[in-house]
């Protein structure tokens, strides 16, 4: 075989590819649209699935925001709880100090009041055998 008969197969083979090819899409053409639409539909709904998830996510960031904001608040408090309690915790023990002591105070008075008694039924008995 020569170049110009094998040009000649070459040109024959491309243009009857191109014909093929040309064909096939002709055929197929609706089969490609339907897919097309079909891919268009299947891209929209995964587009409005990921609007979703992103507006989901908006809201969870927006609750998170909050949540931090209510535990900030929550701390607060808790700052003002603890304080109020080391008060109340100091003036029970101020309390129990001054009840201790005015405890040891009883005791001794009961002690006098006690030797008192002893001396008034010495003095009474004394008085008794005059």
């Amino acid at each position: 075989m020569d170049k110009l008969d094998e040009q000649l197969l070459d040109s024959i083979a491309e243009k009857a590819a191109t014909e093929a090819v040309a064909k096939m899409r002709e055929f197929h053409q609706a089969d490609l649209q339907v897919l097309g639409e079909r891919m268009d539909i299947g891209f929209e709904k995964i587009d409005r699935e990921m609007a979703e998830i992103k507006s989901d996510i908006v809201g969870i960031k927006t609750d998170i925001v909050g949540i931090k904001s209510d535990i900030a608040e929550i701390k607060g408090q808790i700052v003002v709880i603890n304080s109020r309690l080391d008060r109340i915790e100091d003036a029970f023990a101020m309390f129990l100090k001054e009840y201790r002591a005015d405890r040891e105070r009883f005791q001794q008075l009961e002690t006098q009041v006690a030797e008192l008694m002893r001396r008034v039924a010495i003095l009474e008995s004394q008085l008794a055998t005059r």
